[in-house]
Order: C-alpha cells, then structure tokens, then sequence
C-alpha cells in the first residue's frame, strides 16, 4: 500500500510534472482513502446440520489491497498494520428449525461469534434468515480471517448468499 508524501513547498515559477501530480496528488488521495475489498460467495453451499462449515468464496468484485487470493479462497488476509471494518452477510435456506451461527477466525482461532435463530415465515411463503456481521479489528500484515458457519435444522441447509467487505480504516505501519 502506498504510503502518504508530504507535499512539497512549490513557488509560482515551479513546473509541475505528471510524476509529481502522481506521488502527491494521486497516491495521496489513494492512501487517505484506504484499501478495501468485496468478495463473495455466490453459488450455493450446503452446510450440514451441526457441523462447522468454512465458507469458500468465489467472486472478487474488488480488491485494492490484496486482501483475496483466488489460491486461498476462504480467506481474507490483512496487508498492513492497522484498524479494519469487516462486515460478513450470511444468508441461508428456507427453515424455520433450530439456529443459525457464524464465526470469524483468525488464523484458525476462533475470534467473534453470532447467533440468531430462524425468522418464521408469518405472512410470507418464503422466510430466508439473513445474519450481518460487523467486525471492527487490529490485525498485523499475513494474519488471515475465515468464515465458518453451522445450523441446526435436523438437516443439510444451504447457504445461498455470502458477502463480505473488508476496509482499512487506520494504516499503523510506520
């Protein structure tokens, strides 16, 4: 990631090249902005009651840090020091039994957890339930964050949509 340059005096008689409009206007403006990525998972996958599943992802929609590698698919890997905003939407199957999880892991660690139980289908044919999950964190550079999910419906249960954004929010390498 390219770091902020302090920007240079520069009097009216200066030229200004395009090299410089590059380093102090460009990647400057890309460095305050911050990398950030969105992947998804967006063909179905079939988690087996109560069974911790790993989400595989399958589509880069964006990547500016380097954040998914299509080589390690079920991971989001952080490439600089610094503070993240992670949010995960997990969406599974129709079914109204038992309850639904998602967990982060960092580098196979558990890390962050939510629950949430089934939305019955009152006044709807279809009720899919839906879990969003915001994650804000440190992390150092090649730690990686994977998804797992599990489900108890007394049966397989598909995950039919999985997304997750990942932003940098505080940029602490020196």
């Amino acid at each position: 990631m390219t770091k902020y340059t302090e920007l240079p005096e520069v009097s009216t008689d200066d030229t200004w090249s395009a090299a410089n409009h590059n380093l102090y206007i460009r990647d400057n403006f890309a460095t305050l902005r911050g990398s950030f990525a969105l992947v998804t998972r967006d063909a179905v996958q079939s988690i087996p009651n109560d069974t911790l599943t790993t989400i595989t992802m399958d589509h880069e929609y964006y990547d500016t840090g380097d954040y998914y590698s299509a080589g390690a698919p079920t991971r989001i890997t952080f490439p600089v020091t610094g503070f993240y905003l992670v949010i995960a939407d997990v969406n599974f199957g129709i079914n109204t039994t038992g309850v639904r999880c998602i967990y982060g892991f960092i580098d196979g660690v558990e890390g962050y957890r939510m629950r949430t139980n089934p939305v019955a289908a009152t006044g709807y044919s279809t009720a899919y339930t839906t879990i969003n999950f915001p994650i804000l964190t440190y992390q150092t550079p090649g730690k990686y964050l994977e998804f797992k999910v599990d489900q108890t419906s007394t049966g397989a249960l598909n995950v039919t949509f999985f997304r997750v954004g990942v932003k940098l929010l505080h940029d602490l390498t020196t």
